[in-house]
């Protein structure tokens, strides 16, 4: 692979890390605050439950920068990026896909690893 081509591929992979960054930004701002009365009436669930569902996310976002980190700098880009994405992929789909609070929790705490991942590779 040339040089130009590399220099190419980390351009796509860094552009393509950030739209991704600012896709999740935009589901983490949004989500909580537009949509709360809606939350609570799809889960039937209280304003305690919903700030607990919402605050799921950032707990778990907040603890998996160290791993997240320290991963980034074992493996390859490329992986923690593919595997971030899918994350916030399934955590997105496991939220929507049932009523059940518990899957809705999990679903934010995928959510908030794939996060977690993204924010330090567009650290990195």
């Amino acid at each position: 692979m040339s040089k130009k081509t590399s220099n190419r591929a980390s351009v796509a992979l860094f552009v393509f890390g950030v739209l991704f960054f600012f896709y999740h930004y935009g589901i983490r701002s949004v989500v909580p605050n537009v949509f709360n009365e809606d939350l609570q009436r799809y889960f039937l669930i209280d304003a305690t439950k919903t700030g607990q569902l919402i605050g799921t996310f950032y707990f778990t976002y907040m603890i998996a920068q160290i791993p997240a980190g320290i991963a980034i700098d074992k493996f390859s880009i490329k992986k923690i990026l593919i595997f971030s994405f899918l994350c916030v992929a399934c955590g997105m789909i496991a939220f929507v896909a049932d009523n059940n609070y518990f899957l809705a929790s999990t679903g934010q705490m995928l959510s908030g690893i794939g996060g977690a991942f993204s924010f330090v590779l567009l650290i990195k």
